[in-house]
């Protein structure tokens, strides 16, 4: 890294971990992502029995009571394919199926898609030269630096460059930024995983193209896809960010994963060469046992024992396939996984990894069994609702725990030294956005026409949003403009000193993370307390990689040295579990 971005990286990181301060952005953003509706699903998979597909639908909901079981996991959602058909969709706890997710990394695959459809229209090489399409960002002296470095070398993640996700948020002209770092090895050398190789295609794609990256995918592959719902944010320069930032519905993401399974084949139709596909999904370069079973292609991950391929996103976002069977998995999760370290990779080979019959003798009770079992995770009542005239002479009153309505009209503030970084926004979340909280002042409750609502103040934006007992709640919230879908339960418990506690899960239906927040109502007063999912354990990666990276700079390694980790680990404890007394207002 240049010695402006290590500075600016450093300068972010100290702010960040300093959790008696609201966290300053060097780069300030505006709101990009729209609110979440529906989605309309054009050319929907054709839904039959996993029997009719030769896999016995015990497998399947097996298969997903073991992800349900496993808490490490924290599954959002499953979708499974055989032959292009959909044979089972499951969604955990209090996800919603009908919002677009956000596919962290995953979405890199569809930018090797969109480079793949240039070089089929012989717009591009992968031996171009990368400098060669950027003269009016690089310099003399950046063209010497990366004048070996090809449009191959960005897409096997072997370009050796320094400008990467963290220091992508002091920056606000990503591609000088790019091209002034000086690349850390020669070009094709050594397989390093950097979100801006990806970044860097995208503005390839809008440079050599003329169009953003959306409006070039979207004729040549959104559309005959039938995908017409979905989100791509952008960088300070209004360009795709290419290697994250993509929100689309789970089967619309698994029309993308068919059709690499299908050679590029869509509706009889060669929407993409099969010869493109095939090169994208061998393996190019070899990665790190310690990252998982995969090597790397062109922006996919393929298997490295087996013939197996993944769009592979951070936290559990993955659509994994099995070539020799044509069975594709299509998951949303929230765990703390950076690749693919966690059991599902395991279990998915496990159930899914081997030779299957093209069909089998129906089994109504095997697909019954399967049903329940969706139902089970979901969290849906198994019994029959009451019939209208029974829940119409239902007393009204008393149908929330009776704490709710001692709160109701309650409000409780607080001047603790930690709220200045205390924000219902999960910090995850806060960091990938670069949209941080200003700080809590308060939180306030309320009962209206038997529902309960809780207000949370911060210094420049108010959250209110009710809570489900018993089924999740919907409700919308804003931070500094930017909108996000919550579904919000809530459960009243005693701890151990027989005081009243409000516990809120609070999930973020649109993203892998929830937020938890237990209010304790003691003798002495009342604290709050709060914590995230994915949360601490992620954040330590963050760390240490971040650590590693500023050690290998000249400049800087030996302050690294320096650095206390424990000190820097009891920073970030409190920052991802703050805990401040509450006094009412």
């Amino acid at each position: 890294m240049s010695l402006r971005t290590v500075n600016r990286t450093l300068t972010l990181l100290s702010r960040l971990i300093d959790p008696k301060k609201s966290t300053t952005p060097m780069v300030l953003t505006v709101p990009q992502k729209p609110p979440c509706h529906r989605l309309s699903v054009a050319q929907p998979f054709l839904r039959v029995t996993p029997e009719s597909q030769g896999i016995s639908s015990d497998t399947v909901a097996e298969f997903l009571r073991e992800l349900a079981a496993d808490r490490s996991l924290n599954m959002h959602s499953v979708l499974l394919l055989r032959g292009g058909k959909v044979l089972a969709q499951a969604v955990f706890g209090a996800q919603d199926p009908q919002l677009w997710k956000m596919t962290f990394s995953a979405c890199k695959s569809i930018v090797s898609l969109a480079i793949g459809l240039l070089v089929d229209e012989g717009k591009l090489s992968t031996d171009t030269r990368v400098v060669e399409l950027f003269p009016d960002k690089t310099t003399p002296v950046s063209r010497l630096k990366y004048k070996e470095l090809t449009v191959r070398h960005l897409l096997t993640m072997t370009s050796g460059a320094t400008f990467n996700e963290a220091a992508a948020m002091t920056e606000t002209d990503w591609l000088s930024a790019f091209f002034v770092n000086a690349p850390s090895t020669k070009p094709g050398r050594e397989f390093r995983y950097n979100s801006l190789n990806t970044y860097l295609l995208s503005a390839i794609v809008c440079r050599v193209s003329g169009e953003s990256l959306c409006e070039f995918l979207k004729p040549r592959l959104f559309a005959p896809l039938g995908i017409t719902d979905y989100f791509w944010e952008t960088c300070p320069d209004g360009i795709e960010k290419g290697g994250w930032g993509l929100y689309i519905g789970s089967e619309d993401l698994a029309k993308i994963g068919q059709l690499v399974l299908n050679g590029g084949v869509w509706n009889g139709k060669q929407l993409i060469s099969r010869a493109w596909l095939e090169a994208a999904t061998t393996r190019a370069v070899a990665t790190s046992e310690s990252l998982g079973d995969f090597d790397y292609g062109y922006q996919i991950w393929c298997g490295r024992e087996k013939n197996r391929f993944l769009f592979n996103g951070m936290l559990g976002q993955n659509v994994l396939a099995f070539p020799e069977s044509g069975i594709l998995l299509v998951t949303n999760a929230g765990n703390d996984e950076l690749f693919q370290q966690s059991r599902y990779f395991a279990l998915a080979e496990q159930y899914f990894g081997g030779e299957f019959a093209d069909v089998l003798p129906e089994n109504e009770l095997a697909v019954q069994n399967l049903a329940e079992t969706i139902r089970a995770i979901s969290g849906q009542k198994t019994v029959p609702p009451l019939p209208w005239w029974k829940r119409w002479l239902a007393p009204k009153k008393g149908t929330l725990p009776e704490l709710c309505y001692r709160l109701n009209g309650v409000s409780l503030t607080t001047d603790a030294a930690e709220a200045a970084s205390t924000g219902l926004l999960p910090l995850v979340l806060q960091l990938v956005q670069n949209n941080y909280t200003t700080g809590l002042q308060g939180v306030s409750f309320s009962v209206e026409k038997d529902t309960f609502w809780v207000t949370y103040t911060e210094n420049e934006d108010i959250h209110r949003f009710p809570v489900g007992f018993g089924t999740a709640a919907d409700g919308e919230v804003y931070f500094r403009g930017e909108p996000y879908r919550i579904r919000t339960t809530g459960r009243v418990a005693k701890n151990e000193d027989d005081a009243d506690v409000l516990m809120l899960n609070i999930a973020f239906v649109e993203t892998p993370c929830t937020r938890h927040v237990r209010v304790y109502f003691e003798e002495d007063g009342v604290r709050l307390w709060q914590t995230e999912r994915p949360g601490q354990p992620l954040m330590a990666l963050f760390r240490s990689e971040l650590r590693h990276k500023l050690e290998e700079q000249p400049v800087v390694g030996s302050a690294m040295e320096k650095l206390d980790d424990d000190y820097i680990t009891y920073r970030i404890n409190r920052l991802f579990v703050p805990e401040l007394p509450l006094n009412k207002a």
